[in-house]
């Protein structure tokens, strides 16, 4: 939990905060379990904080110091890290669906697990980051630097990779440049040739599959829709039919969130979000991938 006294600083204000991290540099902020979704933090020093199982839904970082910081499994769903500073923190198994980290530095960080889908990550350096196992569908990342970056396991599906040099990035799969989207300006590791602009249904189907399998909460958030519809689309690219796979708006419903950041600990609500019940969503993915394998 929260040290009660860092917290109440922070919520005093900004200009307090940066004061009291300039006069007490030795001091770790202890802000575990945060609950701030929507507030403004744009140019916070937050640099080592303590923020794991932080709730930070649509909170506002721009320009803010998050060097060192402990970040694991934080809810930062649509929040905004437009430059920011990043470098080395730790966002394992964190969940940053739909989040802006455009021009941000994430370089050395750790984004093992994390949830990065539909992502603006455009010209952000992340150099030597680790993404392994990370969720980066649909993310768009042109110019971004992922010099030395770890992307072993790590699922591309539709992540916009335009004009990135990947030529030293590890643990890269003929796969994962299949599924990702390229261009000419796409350096690629040495050994792999240009892929098909096109996906297989293949790939698709592997993607569905994916998509269902990270479904395993109640509810899946409506970023994750947008993505599902986003498949859909491609699906359409190769004569498939999708309008009785489609999610209508009328399912996609507003919902408390709720998350306990660690065995035994409070469960917090945070603001509502929208989102679809994951057994109509998983029934929706079956039916399809029924289809889809009978053409196959």
């Amino acid at each position: 939990m929260a040290n009660p006294a860092h917290e109440a600083l922070l919520r005093q204000g900004l200009e307090d905060w940066n004061q009291w991290r300039r006069q007490n540099r030795s001091v770790i902020p202890d802000l575990e379990g945060l609950a701030m979704s929507a507030a403004n933090l744009s140019g916070a020093d937050l640099s080592h904080a303590r923020l794991s199982g932080a709730i930070l839904i649509r909170a506002r970082l721009v320009g803010a110091d998050l060097r060192y910081a402990d970040l694991r499994r934080a809810q930062i769903h649509e929040a905004d890290f437009t430059d920011a500073d990043l470098y080395r923190a730790n966002l394992e198994g964190a969940a940053l669906p739909g989040a802006k980290l455009r021009r941000s530095r994430l370089s050395g960080a750790n984004l093992r697990g994390a949830l990065i889908t539909v992502v603006d990550f455009r010209s952000a350096d992340m150099s030597e980051a680790d993404f392994s196992g990370a969720d980066l569908r649909e993310s768009m990342g042109a110019g971004a630097t992922l010099e030395r970056a770890n992307l072993e396991r790590a699922e591309l599906f539709g992540c916009r990779l335009n004009d990135v040099n990947l030529r030293s990035a590890k643990g890269v799969s003929a796969r994962q440049l299949e599924e990702a989207i390229l261009d000419e300006l796409t350096s690629l590791p040495d050994g792999f040739a240009a892929t098909n602009p096109e996906l297989t249904l293949q790939s698709l189907c592997r993607a569905l599959e994916s998509m269902k399998a990270r479904s395993t909460g109640a509810t899946v958030p409506e970023n994750e829709v947008s993505s599902y519809h986003a498949l859909l689309r491609r699906l359409e690219t190769q004569g498939v039919a999708t309008d009785s796979a489609r999610i209508d708006e009328a399912e996609i419903v507003r919902m408390v969130a709720s998350w306990d950041p660690t065995p035994g600990g409070e469960a917090f609500e945070v603001s509502p979000v929208r989102g679809v019940n994951a057994v109509l969503f998983k029934r929706r993915i079956d039916s399809l991938l029924d289809d889809l394998r009978r053409k196959l």
